[in-house]
């Protein structure tokens, strides 16, 4: 159930450009420290009450405050809602991102029109979502599969307010259909102010097919659910608990860590890593695979990249951009969204 939310729409033009779809904009608020966001696209965004994003097509976009945004399409609702990132700055490093100005942002906006708009192929609907991805290496000239040393950091299901480190450590025997047995590898902090404690490691089997239960407190397996686990590994997928509140933020690489060993405390919180910047689960695509924001992992602060994304609505297209992830008191989840339809 959407619950409260702040909302606040304001309009802006150039008085001095013409008055088409393509130079006018509006920005929405979104207060998503109480849940889900759906919004609503047209001359004037507004928010949806919706009480099951499955079966609902009233929303056009959904913002979350982990934070995703996932439109109406797909395997995320039923409104035939699509979307494509022209995403000009893909290419920018963090610090070129976190340089970038508003008003470049504006201006940025403001040169995307009508004539950006691809054919109708390139709109993605959303799609499943992993939050563990990429842990693993393929060659494509000797096609050997092995573990690439990729880390993240789990908010763990099996221990009320503890985290984890988690790495898949190897992949010996991997087949076309499964990655076989595998050796994953995890340490424990008991709380967000603790230090992690030993290594434990594991080989979980997966070469029967079945999908696998991990439970990170007792080290414990099933090839069915239990009351609690962590994680699952099948085939050569990962996923969470999410269920059980379970999420992951990646570790390594990055320009923090650099690697599992020299990890020895998550810190999360008002001095480290936003418990919001922990992802679970889920559906996703375009805002997906090329996320609007960056997380810089020495400061803990999250960045929009002030990228333009195309949302198609039938023969509607709208030009949406994230403006900021904080509201002007600094409070997290409280994102401003810039938007304008660029169709007739």
């Amino acid at each position: 159930m959407l619950l409260g939310a702040a909302l606040a729409v304001s309009a802006c033009s150039d008085d001095s450009a013409p008055t088409g779809p393509d130079t006018q904009y509006a920005t929405i608020q979104l207060n998503t420290a109480s849940g889900p966001q759906y919004v609503t696209l047209g001359a004037t965004a507004t928010l949806a009450t919706v009480a099951d994003a499955s079966t609902n097509t009233a929303w056009d976009l959904a913002f979350t405050s982990v934070p995703t945004v996932a439109v109406n399409g797909g395997a995320s609702g039923p409104g035939g809602v699509k979307a494509f990132c022209l995403c000009a700055n893909a290419s920018l490093t963090l610090s070129q991102i976190e340089a970038i100005t508003p008003q470049a942002a504006a201006d940025a906006f403001g040169a995307v029109s009508s004539a950006s708009i691809p054919a109708d192929a390139s709109f993605v609907s959303d799609d499943v979502s992993l939050a563990i991805t990429g842990w693993y290496d393929y060659n494509r000239t000797t096609h050997a599969i092995t573990a690439n040393g990729n880390t993240w950091g789990i908010r763990m299901a099996s221990t009320a307010g503890a985290f984890a480190k988690f790495q898949v450590a190897a992949i010996p025997t991997p087949t076309q259909a499964n990655a076989g047995p595998v050796t994953i590898k995890w340490a424990v902090q008991s709380s967000a102010s603790a230090t992690l404690g030993a290594d434990q490691s594991l080989v979980v089997d997966l070469s029967s097919g079945a999908k696998v239960y991990v439970n990170l407190t007792t080290g414990a397996t099933s090839t069915t659910a239990p009351a609690a686990w962590d994680i699952a590994l099948q085939g050569y997928s990962i996923t969470l608990n999410t269920a059980g509140n379970v999420a992951a933020v990646p570790l390594v690489p990055s320009s923090f860590y650099t690697s599992y060993e020299l990890i020895t405390q998550i810190p999360v919180g008002a001095q480290g890593i936003p418990s919001n910047a922990f992802s679970t689960d889920g559906t996703g695509g375009a805002f997906v695979t090329s996320e609007p924001y960056r997380y810089d992992p020495t400061s803990h602060q999250i960045y929009p990249t002030y990228d333009v994304y195309l949302v198609k609505r039938g023969a509607d297209v709208y030009k949406v951009q994230v403006v900021s992830y904080y509201s002007t008191g600094g409070t997290f989840g409280v994102l401003t969204v810039r938007y304008a339809k660029l169709t007739d």
